[in-house]
């Protein structure tokens, strides 16, 4: 009865979290916020990472309670733990909140979402996510929106048509909208499907700098999807830095950066080291003009700028292009989970 209670009085108040707005990105960190309470509620908080939507998500969760009654250090024990990005660590705090047998855990976006209901699965632990873009999909509501087993919250899908229509008004001098995103999987087009703003994009991968010799997965995995679509793909990077040709399939490839750059909806940026003959695994090139930054992005068609996460700021990216209002950092990177789910239980269907 303890555990209902709690999670009728959380679900009311979960989407306060999320009428804050966005903030800036702090630095990741993981800690515990305890407040010793003799009796009363403990409520474990796992929240994705250090990021101002967020953060602001987890302090309208507590100002909700604290407006029902249910303030720490009165009659809630709060155990706050950040994943700090990593779905591993998200998996791991959610299991040592069911092993600590708290009465209610609250999940900040996708991947702690989706940890928390597979760690409470088999327990009477409820769970309120917030921060989640797409429950359905993620597999925490059905199709119709309904809650599912013991989980409910609230979702924070992107209005997109509205945010250009409000970007447009309050700026109507901006010459780039960026989107920071996952790579690495579907969800990747589907973000260029919904943010598109001709039939056919250009859609441009960029090499930029990077201090160590990074693999070419990530770039193969993004050539690979963008050739599955009818987009008009680019690839552009220094001479000596060619990716496979299997990979590469139809796109352009564009040794000259500024040039490729020209009408682009799309930029995403990513560093490989060399593929070819005896450079393998090598850095041929750590050329700064190669990171993305305003100068760039002025000769795009207003292009989104994307990212997989985690980045090497103000060498991949400058602050400029990555801390603009348009970035959906946070957002991008918990589609990683749902294309997760998607893929098991593909492969649990194939058994």
């Amino acid at each position: 009865m303890k555990k209902k209670v709690l999670a009728m009085v959380l679900t009311a108040v979960c989407a306060m979290g999320l009428m804050a707005g966005c903030g800036n990105s702090g630095n990741a960190a993981t800690g515990t916020q305890n407040a010793a309470t003799e009796s009363g509620y403990k409520v474990g908080i796992s929240q994705f990472a250090e990021h101002g939507s967020l953060d602001n998500c987890r302090e309208g969760f507590l100002e909700g309670l604290k407006e029902e009654g249910i303030e720490e250090g009165k009659n809630l024990t709060v155990d706050y733990q950040n994943a700090q990005t990593d779905t591993g660590t998200a998996s791991t705090i959610a299991d040592s909140f069911v092993s600590a047998k708290d009465d209610l855990i609250c999940a900040i976006a996708t991947p702690c979402a989706a940890s928390a209901y597979n760690s409470t699965m088999n327990t009477d632990i409820p769970v309120v996510y917030t921060a989640v873009s797409d429950p359905v999909s993620a597999g925490l509501a059905n199709e119709d929106g309904s809650s599912i087993g013991n989980i409910t919250g609230s979702s924070d899908i992107l209005p997109v048509e509205e945010q250009l229509k409000m970007i447009r008004a309050m700026l109507p001098d901006a010459k780039k909208i960026g989107i920071l995103y996952t790579t690495s999987e579907a969800n990747s087009c589907s973000t260029i499907e919904e943010y598109k703003k001709t039939v056919r994009p250009k859609v441009v991968m960029t090499w930029a700098p990077h201090p160590r010799p990074l693999p070419q997965a990530v770039p193969n995995s993004f050539a690979e999807w963008m050739n599955a679509t009818d987009y008009d793909f680019v690839i552009t990077h220094p001479e000596g830095y060619e990716l496979a040709p299997q990979f590469v399939g139809n796109a352009k490839v564009e040794y000259d950066q500024m040039k490729a750059f020209e009408g682009a909806d799309f930029i995403y940026a990513k560093n490989w080291a060399a593929y070819a003959g005896d450079n393998y695994g090598q850095i041929l090139s750590k050329d700064r003009e190669w990171t993305v930054s305003d100068r760039q992005m002025e000769v795009t068609n207003n292009a989104f700028f994307m990212h997989c996460l985690p980045v090497r700021r103000n060498m991949i990216v400058t602050d400029d292009v990555i801390e603009s209002p348009q970035s959906i950092v946070i957002p991008e990177a918990a589609n990683r989970e749902i294309s997760a789910t998607v893929v098991l239980k593909k492969l649990l269907e194939s058994l």
